[in-house]
């Protein structure tokens, strides 16, 4: 509160405390005539005169978070001459600003005797953008940059130095994923909702990530891995990649853990082996874990909202995609369960502004692990989730028969909608899934090709 005062001090505004959260400005006339300010005014003679205050109020989310909240107010008085001659000498002299005590701060915030209209109070945008640049100036122009690029009225950045030849190798066979590029470019936060425990998912994220390293454009990604193995996993993607270190990392809890449902998967570790192999050929690529393994259910949510927003706010130079279980990142409160909060709503009501996207995928298998009678983690066949009540017939038709790859299947692609719905702003498109359980020996000792299909290896192309 003490630095929003003082940045409406700067701006010439007079400030009274009006509360534990909440700041006024007394009423300032806007337009004291010229008869009214002199001093040979008729008796009978009355202005017509428009007042304006500001309310600025601290909103709390949480213990942690808070919104700013900036209301300008108008109101109109009929004045007699008596009362504007007062106005005036209140506006030259500061009189009747003391808000020191009850009675001086009512007296600094009332309106003269003498009025015809019931004080109104809007949104500001001017002055909330104003404050904001002055409280938190790196969001601000993460915000002014996005919203350059989104008019088309972004400059040419400086021409980069020729990427290093290791770098021209690694990118090569990126993935062409349609509808990805508007993302990276504004410098988005983005939310991959992802179906658990397949191939693919992992894929289309090192897609992107190839993608971005071969437009020179430095991204970060967030990991649905606990962030306690943060230091493991940075340990790995500066090592060489040699058995000895693949196994070191391995053997680390986040792999070890009892309950395999599909996070900790073989494709999540060859993704970190492909980020890892375009670190050193000289990608800038930023890599954490989000989850928190000390919590369950919404407690965890909100923990790993905690654990982005803190990234996010060290990475707003550049895109941010996080991937994510899709109940994790809808935007929508209790779509999971009456009163529930999803990570994507908390980071939404953080000020973050999520794009969040929901997987769509064909028929296949998961790694998953189930709660009923002779259950347990394994493969488990899964139906298509094609988004039917967004996307017609003859568009789907279409972007599952472009550019088809008869290696691997069908092309992936992102899709905004028109419209955010049911917490999810589009999808990404990855075409069928097939299962990815957790590494196994083999792969801790280096021999992932006897354990992986070829399109889990590192550096391999997925499904286009």
């Amino acid at each position: 509160m003490d630095r929003v005062t003082r940045v409406l001090l700067e701006r010439g505004l007079k400030v009274v405390r009006s509360g534990p959260d909440s700041l006024r400005t007394p009423w300032v006339a806007l337009n004291v005539p010229r008869t009214v300010a002199g001093s040979n005014i008729s008796e009978e003679t009355t202005a017509l005169v428009l007042f304006e205050s500001y309310r600025v109020k601290i909103l709390d989310i949480d213990e942690n978070h808070h919104r700013l909240r900036v209301e300008r107010g108008t109101a109109t008085s009929l004045l007699s001459p008596e009362n504007a001659r007062s106005v005036v000498v209140r506006q030259a002299t500061g009189q009747g600003e003391d808000s020191s005590g009850s009675g001086g701060l009512a007296s600094s915030l009332a309106l003269p005797s003498g009025t015809t209209t019931a004080p109104e109070f809007v949104p500001d945008a001017e002055l909330e953008w104003a404050l904001v640049q002055a409280l938190e100036p790196t969001a601000a122009a993460a915000l002014a940059y996005e919203e350059t690029v989104v008019n088309g009225g972004v400059e040419a950045p400086p021409p980069l130095p020729p990427p290093p030849p290791p770098l021209v190798e690694a990118v090569r066979a990126c993935l062409d994923i349609p509808g990805v590029d508007p993302l990276l470019a504004t410098r988005r936060l983005v939310l991959l909702g992802e179906l658990q425990g397949t191939q693919q998912a992992p894929q289309f994220l090192g897609g992107i990530a190839c993608r971005a390293a071969a437009q020179r454009i430095p991204v970060a990604l967030g990991l649905e891995l606990p962030h306690q193995g943060n230091a493991a996993l940075e340990a790995y993607l500066a090592s060489a990649g040699a058995a000895r270190d693949r196994r070191a990392y391995l053997e680390t809890e986040t792999w070890q853990r009892d309950w395999q449902d599909g996070r900790s998967s073989m494709a999540m570790f060859a993704l970190i082996e492909q980020v890892r192999a375009l670190r050193k050929a000289g990608a800038d690529i930023l890599v954490a874990g989000i989850d928190d393994r000390a919590w369950l259910g919404e407690v965890r949510d909100r923990a790993m909202a905690e654990n982005i927003e803190s990234m996010r706010r060290r990475t707003l130079d550049r895109p941010m995609l996080v991937l994510m279980g899709n109940l994790h990142a809808s935007t929508e409160l209790g779509n999971v369960a009456p009163g529930y909060v999803p990570l994507g709503a908390r980071l939404e009501s953080f000020g973050l502004r999520p794009v969040s996207l929901v997987m769509a995928y064909d028929k296949g298998t998961i790694w998953s692990c189930t709660h009923t009678e002779g259950g347990g983690c394994g493969v488990h066949a899964v139906p298509g989730w094609p988004p039917g009540d967004r996307m017609s017939e003859e568009e789907r038709v279409t972007a599952r028969t472009i550019g088809w790859d008869p290696w691997f299947g069908r092309r992936s692609f992102v899709r905004l909608w028109k419209a955010r719905t049911k917490g999810f702003d589009g999808v990404f498109y990855v075409g069928p899934v097939t299962a990815s359980g957790p590494p196994d020996r083999d792969a801790a000792a280096g021999h992932e090709s006897d354990r992986r299909a070829p399109s889990e290896l590192p550096g391999a192309r997925g499904p286009r």
